[in-house]
């Protein structure tokens, strides 16, 4: 067994889709969407990977590879990656070569598919369930998951199958519960998982067949109580003539030991003088060495003498191979060894990426242009290889700024401007090129210098305007918008706010400062989410906004704001509006389904990116062009929400969360080349049931589970943790089209606190289903 069970195989996951999927256009437009920017790797995650025909196929959870297009199943010929067909509706579990063809198990319709050469095909009919693993015993392809009949119902197996190529062998009624790994060793068949019946042999979570008969396992998996139900395997492996298995467990048999042991068909025992092993998500073999990758991201190496350690994962390693003589890694992760590598890499005594990509490891919240370059800013370990928050194009590739500023859990560049020539960076940093810098810096193009006093808590907002700098800052307890001294930042006026209290964005109109956020007052003046300072004193514009403002930009003589609203000025404008100096306006029928976090204009055509779902009542996929008029799709949109754009050499920029753009690979960073071709109206169509991004992600206490339905339902939430287990279940009936929203406070179902960890949230409505990810750190 080469990887985790990270959701329960009975239920038939899809992919996140976009929600464009079903969004037709007048007319088919070609997408522009450069594929440039997808990851350094794989844009999901990776479950299996398997030599064939001298090419690395792997198998996964994945849109895209390197920016190719491929759907859950891609290959390497060692020069280039493509895709492997389209019918992998699911996620591919396994992948293994028998009899010279390669065969594909998952959750995924058929649950087993044999590839010829040419095409996929079903295998005999397939499996009514899902596939885990698979392995070759004497001489036939063994098959472990969970299902119950194969052949199209000519047979009826219990989770664990063997088909000779003709016939499905049940096994003596096969295992009742999840078999997540299966192995030949010593002439039987070993499988290990989540059970305690084995051909009505009572077992526990680790049985043998002989090949008439099931048999326990030296008393099996459980916990430090002897409990078996609170202990699980998760695959098998077999090394230096023993069997490996690993997995969630304190006890094999009597021996106490944790999740990591081997058997040497009489008794079990330590691999060596193994380390300290958490979960162990994944266990195989690259050469002469024994692979195991547990749940803090460690990759250890067993070489028959000793354990060493080639590195760390940020993420966690899900499969184990061999390509060319080196090691393979999978997984789902954003670096490994240091290494920026998505998903996927390949250890030769350095880790590597096995596919370019522009793409940033994190989320993108800031995009500006400076001395010609767009520079990008956020919360990413590395961006196209580049590591630390923020770094500039140069037209081929991201280059560093100095020696930049570093990743941390926490650390972020939130805005960007251009003052006196030198490039300033704000966020929630206290270092930047290897000086102190808190909050905010300056890049005069070789080095970085701090700004300020040091008195900053966050900056959210920058804006160098007629020679001056001005800040949206945290100061002394109070948001504030301050403005540079030329030693210091002093606050515009008093700058106290009423209401909630929250400065989100930083603009100009006319020559002076705006700024937006959330908030009923400045310096006692009433002010609703939205002010103007004329250098003096600090001015609404007009009746403001019902809601907060995130996002605001100037074209044409024209303020435009956008964020989470119904109304500017009293006129219903959804969540975007135009301000003239004296009247607010609409635009057509808005953008619904979440709020505007970015604007941007190239020539008289606005762009605007959020959350939103919407364009004048009709399904746009998180960006949207204004024409003065109407709005227009671009090309088909994302696949999660986008954060900030930015114009710049005529071309579109975008960053956020997403992870596609149109049909291209592009990780949380965009770039869009406007065409007439491209500018498809919207018109009717059905979507999908959507996920828009948890917020906060990780979260402490409780997170938000956003959603929309583009038809009323009944709808089911539930929440797995790694091992598939479902700890707790929200129901929702009668809910109206549109978006909802549901929190999730971290707790089962039970009321108990759950641990730090990744979690996996499945939405279903009945017709279709949605996923994500989120982390919980206590």
């Amino acid at each position: 067994m080469v990887h985790t069970r990270l959701l329960p195989a009975i239920l038939p996951l899809l992919l996140l889709s976009t929600l464009l999927a079903a969004t037709a256009a007048a007319i088919p437009a070609p997408e522009t969407w450069d594929n440039s920017f997808g990851a350094p790797g794989v844009n999901g995650d990776v479950y299996s990977v398997v030599e064939y025909g001298g090419d690395l196929v792997i198998g996964g959870e994945f849109l895209s590879v390197g920016g190719v297009a491929a759907t859950n199943i891609a290959r390497w010929d060692g020069v280039a990656w493509s895709p492997m067909g389209d019918v992998f509706d699911g996620a591919v579990r396994d992948l293994i070569v028998w009899n010279g063809d390669l065969y594909a198990g998952g959750w995924f319709t058929d649950g087993l598919m044999q590839w010829d050469g040419l095409d996929w095909s079903a295998v005999d009919g397939g499996l009514d369930g899902s596939v885990e693993d698979m392995t070759i015993w004497n001489g036939n392809l063994a098959v472990g998951g969970y299902f119950s009949s194969a052949g199209g119902g000519s047979a009826f197996p219990n989770s664990i199958v063997v088909w000779d190529g003709s016939f499905w062998d049940e096994l003596d009624g096969g295992i009742f519960g999840d078999v997540f790994g299966v192995a030949s060793y010593g002439g039987s068949l070993y499988a290990c998982g989540t059970f305690d019946d084995a051909g009505g042999i009572y077992v526990q979570n680790l049985a043998r067949w002989d090949g008439a008969a099931w048999h326990d396992v030296g008393g099996g998996l459980s916990d430090a109580s002897f409990d078996p139900y609170a202990a699980y395997g998760n695959g098998l492996a077999v090394h230096g003539g023993q069997l490996v298995v690993g997995g969630y467990f304190e006890r094999a048999g009597s021996l106490s030991i944790g999740n990591l042991v081997a058997w040497n068909g009489f008794s079990f025992g330590p691999v060596g003088s193994q380390p300290a092993f958490d979960e162990v998500y994944a266990v195989g073999t690259a050469g002469l060495d024994l692979i195991a990758g547990d749940a803090t991201g460690a990759v250890h190496r067993w070489d028959g003498l000793n354990w060493s350690l080639p590195g760390y994962a940020i993420g966690y390693p899900a499969a184990v191979g061999e390509y060319g003589g080196d090691l393979v890694v999978g997984g789902g992760f954003v670096s490994i060894g240091g290494a920026p590598a998505t998903s996927l890499a390949r250890f030769d005594g350095s880790w590597w990426p096995m596919a370019t990509g522009m793409g940033a490891t994190g989320i993108v919240e800031s995009l500006h242009e400076w001395n010609g370059m767009p520079v990008a800013g956020g919360r990413f370990p590395a961006i196209g290889g580049t590591a630390g928050v923020v770094a500039a194009w140069n037209g081929s590739a991201w280059t560093p700024l100095g020696s930049g500023i570093p990743y941390a859990f926490g650390v972020t560049v939130a805005s960007l401007t251009t003052f006196e020539g030198d490039l300033i960076a704000g966020g929630t940093f206290s270092t930047a090129g290897g000086v102190p810098a808190n909050k905010i810096a300056r890049f005069d193009g070789t080095n970085w210098s701090a700004m300020g006093a040091g008195s900053l808590a966050t900056v959210s907002g920058l804006l160098a305007l007629d020679g001056e700098l001005y800040a949206n800052g945290y100061w002394s307890g109070q948001q504030t918008l301050g403005h540079w001294n030329g030693t210091d930042f002093d606050p515009l006026g008093t700058s106290v706010l009423g209401g909630v209290q929250i400065l989100y964005s930083l603009g100009s109109f006319q020559g002076d400062p705006v700024m937006g956020g959330h908030f009923t007052s400045v310096d006692g003046v009433a002010a609703a989410n939205v002010a103007r300072w004329d250098g003096a004193v600090w001015n609404p514009l007009g009746a403001g906004t019902n809601g907060s403002v995130h996002a605001i930009h100037e074209m044409g003589g024209v303020l435009y704001v956008g964020g989470g609203f119904s109304q500017a000025g009293g006129v219903s404008a959804t969540n975007i509006a135009a301000w003239d100096g004296t009247t607010w306006s609409a635009l057509g029928g808005g953008l619904s389904g979440g709020r505007v976090f970015g604007l941007a204009s190239i020539g008289s055509d606005l762009y605007a990116t959020g959350e939103f779902t919407q364009a004048d009542g009709q399904p746009c996929a998180y960006v949207a062009r204004w024409d003065g008029s109407a709005w227009h799709t671009l090309d088909s949109g994302f696949d999660a929400e986008g954060r900030t754009l930015l114009a710049s050499g005529g071309q579109l920029w975008a960053g956020g969360e997403f992870q596609l753009a149109g049909a291209a690979g592009s990780l949380r960073v965009g770039r869009w080349q406007p065409s007439v071709a491209s500018a498809a109206p919207l018109v009717r169509g059905d979507t999908r049931i959507a996920m828009r991004p948890a917020w906060p992600n990780p979260f402490t206490s409780a997170t938000a589970l956003a959603f929309d339905l583009p038809a009323p339902a009944n709808v089911v939430i539930d929440v797995y943790d790694l091992r598939g287990a479902r700890i707790r279940t929200f129901a929702r009936n009668g809910l109206a089209a549109g978006p909802h929203r549901v929190s999730w406070d971290g707790r089962d179902a039970a009321g108990h606190e759950a641990p730090s960890g990744v979690y996996f949230v499945a939405l279903r409505d009945g017709v279709s289903t949605a996923r994500q990810r989120v982390v919980l750190l206590r």
